[in-house]
């Protein structure tokens, strides 16, 4: 049994076990080791004191399994080893160390790309052990040792991404500045321009803060890419919609503004997700990813972290990310999709999810949970502040702004708060904001 006062490092490959095995003063009850296979090393590790340690889903040798087994006989609970055994026959490693990439979510279909090759991908699979793909309902009276995996596996996925961000935190130097996350429906159209009007194509500068007809798929895109730009960290839900125009802002980065518009008239050609035709919906996202490659060079200037779920598990993960935490707990995704933005959350057009989000984010700022109020940023004074609440049911518009802005007011962060259609405010807004 570990003791909750040691803060213990996490070996998560075996490079990083052997690496502390030439360490001979290196200590072990302060260790866990996480989805290693421990086989190759088990001689030298069962000479070494390793009372106390934890192995998270590892394969033991039977020489570091007696040693285990044998700490359980301890009088001291602390010099206990702790076990979390492998748990066979799941798509899915509990005991992940990483975040997962594109590649990983989707492989069966990114190497064979077709209609039906989504079927075979871990992130289909994993689905299908949570939730009814008829129904999209999470399926109810699991067995515990299924429920407890998919905790274990949202617990590893939280503490990867807690470490991805740990540079950012204490300010690594050539770090990200901050946080930015970008909310907003998954049923955004994946569309360059708005149809033209009766008074023919609208005119504006072709750069970053785009054109008065852009759509607000565009927007985001061209926001998320300034930002980027920008030094910041670019967050989204990691689903279709405004979500996927984040992380494909962030992907273009290093490439021209024309070269991401290209990439969206790419899109077009399945302009809305369809649930039940997943494949056919990223099979142009993966012809945009080969024409436009990230290199060794560009791809730490182009991260961006997507955050779906497999709670709405018919929407796929949005491939333009270069890292997914995918969470089968929507509830934990939710509350720490927020928390991580440290530098605020921009909330695009979108329904029911994104209101939720708005007001959870509200609610972390109003009782300071995660510190100093962060910017909330409602993009589209239309849509989240129009002058009377609409009532018709096909006009989605939200009057969401003056409740946000009466709660700001109660706990004194009114500043923080901003609804507004330019994109050059929202980025001002960003950039100026000290945590």
């Amino acid at each position: 049994m570990p003791n909750p006062n040691v803060i213990r490092d996490e070996l998560e490959d075996c490079l990083a076990v052997k690496a502390r095995l030439e360490v001979i003063a290196a200590t072990w009850h302060d260790v866990i080791v996480q989805g290693v296979d421990l086989t190759d090393v088990d001689d030298e590790l069962a000479s070494r004191s390793i009372h106390g340690c934890g192995f998270l889903g590892c394969t033991l040798g039977p020489k570091v399994a007696r040693a285990v087994a044998a700490s359980q006989c301890n009088e001291d609970p602390t010099k206990r080893c702790l076990v979390f055994p492998a748990l066979p026959n799941l798509p899915f490693n509990p005991y992940r160390g990483k975040l997962y990439s594109p590649v990983e979510l989707l492989w069966d279909y990114a190497q064979t790309p077709n209609a039906k090759g989504y079927d075979e991908s871990v992130d289909w699979k994993s689905y299908l052990t949570f939730a009814d793909p008829k129904t999209t309902k999470p399926y109810r009276g699991d067995s515990i040792d299924v429920i407890l995996a998919r905790r274990l596996h949202d617990t590893s996925i939280a503490d990867a991404l807690d470490d991805m961000l740990e540079p950012i935190r204490i300010q690594k130097p050539g770090a990200k500045k901050g946080v930015v996350a970008i909310m907003g429906g998954h049923d955004l159209p994946r569309r360059e321009k708005q149809p033209k009007s009766d008074d023919g194509h609208a005119v504006g500068d072709d750069d970053w803060e785009g054109m008065t007809d852009d759509t607000v798929y565009t927007r985001v895109a061209l926001l998320a890419w300034r930002l980027t730009n920008l030094g910041y960290l670019l967050v989204s839900g990691g689903g279709p919609g405004a979500m996927e125009a984040a992380n494909l802002g962030a992907y273009f980065a290093t490439r021209t503004v024309t070269e991401l518009r290209a990439a969206i008239k790419s899109l077009e050609i399945f302009p809305e997700f369809i649930s039940g035709r997943s494949g056919e919906w990223l099979a142009p996202a993966l012809q945009v990813m080969q024409d436009f490659p990230l290199t060794d060079i560009t791809r730490d200037a182009c991260t961006s972290v997507g955050i779906p779920t497999w709670f709405y598990g018919h929407e796929p993960p949005a491939p333009f990310a270069t890292h997914l935490a995918k969470y089968f707990e929507n509830s934990v995704r939710e509350e720490g999709m927020l928390a991580i933005a440290t530098h605020g959350v921009i909330f695009a057009d979108g329904n029911a999810g994104t209101v939720q989000e708005i007001f959870q984010d509200a609610c972390q700022n109003y009782y300071g949970t995660y510190g100093t109020a962060a910017p909330m940023i409602l993009f589209g004074v239309d849509y989240w502040d129009p002058p009377t609440m609409p009532v018709y049911v096909n006009d989605k518009r939200k009057k969401a702004f003056p409740l946000l802005h009466k709660l700001a007011e109660e706990k004194g962060f009114t500043h923080r708060v901003l609804v507004t259609d330019s994109m050059r405010e929202i980025v001002t807004t960003i950039t100026k904001y000290k945590p």
